[in-house]
């Protein structure tokens, strides 16, 4: 049998790559800190663990360690999204965030790595908002993706000495409750910033229109799933990435500027 981890595995995502990993016969690590969804299923383990904290994660190499398996793949899906202006929001929230999007991902592949063999492969969930300039108000969430590459070039380059694969995924929006949970996260700002109601307000159509292209996740499950099958991966694999983004990341940077200034007059 082969082993595989996933963090995040509560969560839309990563529940259901971790039941399609189940059904193709792989026994799944599913690490989460919210309620166990996997109670009466075969071939999983689940580990409540809080991400944002070393130690936590440092009891699921223990695990690991105790069952004397090797990890085929490991999958890093954990994270959260938030929206804040970089000026008034608080300092405590970019901890938190980068611990649950960047820092969880470096410590668990960090604890973890002794138990992978050559051939065995890493994927960082990453997002297509890494590979452009930040939106207003979503620097937070971007700070942290940008991170997730640097990092993940860097160590699929150390990594190729030995064999190991690492990739990372630039998803688009999903139909998971992140995504859901970013108009919440829109309508606390506007209510509690005191610079940028009116800036905000008028952008509301951007965000609207970018929640309504929520892609399925049947689709990247199956990619997922053909990933650590295949004999060769690719750097990164970009899924549904929205065109306008795009679009807009080929502009000057200062005539984006001058657009999102546009935008709110």
């Amino acid at each position: 049998m082969e082993y595989i981890v996933v963090t995040g595995a509560s969560g839309g995502l990563g529940y259901s790559l971790t039941k399609c990993l189940i059904e193709k016969g792989y026994f799944v690590y599913a690490v989460d800190i919210a309620d166990n969804k996997f109670i009466g299923i075969d071939n999983v383990k689940y580990l409540k663990c809080d991400l944002k904290d070393p130690k936590e994660i440092e009891k699921i190499k223990d695990v690991i360690e105790s069952d004397n398996v090797r990890i085929k793949a490991i999958y890093n899906l954990c994270g959260i999204f938030k929206m804040e202006s970089v000026i008034e929001g608080s300092s405590e929230d970019l901890e938190s965030i980068i611990r649950i999007n960047f820092l969880s991902m470096y410590y668990v592949n960090k604890y973890l790595f002794n138990f992978l063999d050559k051939g065995s492969t890493i994927i960082n969930m990453s997002s297509e908002v890494a590979r452009y300039s930040c939106l207003p108000f979503q620097s937070y969430y971007t700070m942290t993706k940008k991170m997730v590459e640097c990092y993940s070039d860097d160590l699929r380059r150390e990594l190729n000495y030995l064999g190991i694969r690492v990739t990372k995924i630039e998803a688009g929006s999903l139909n998971t409750l992140m995504i859901e949970k970013a108009s919440k996260e829109f309508d606390s700002l506007v209510s509690s910033t005191k610079y940028f109601e009116k800036q905000l307000l008028k952008m509301k159509f951007m965000m609207d229109s970018e929640l309504k292209n929520k892609n399925k996740l049947e689709s990247l499950v199956n990619l997922l799933v053909k990933i650590i099958e295949k004999k060769r991966v690719k750097l990164v694999y970009r899924y549904k990435n929205s065109f306008k983004l795009k679009l807009l990341g080929i502009l000057p940077e200062r005539l984006q500027d001058k657009i999102f200034k546009i935008l709110v007059k």
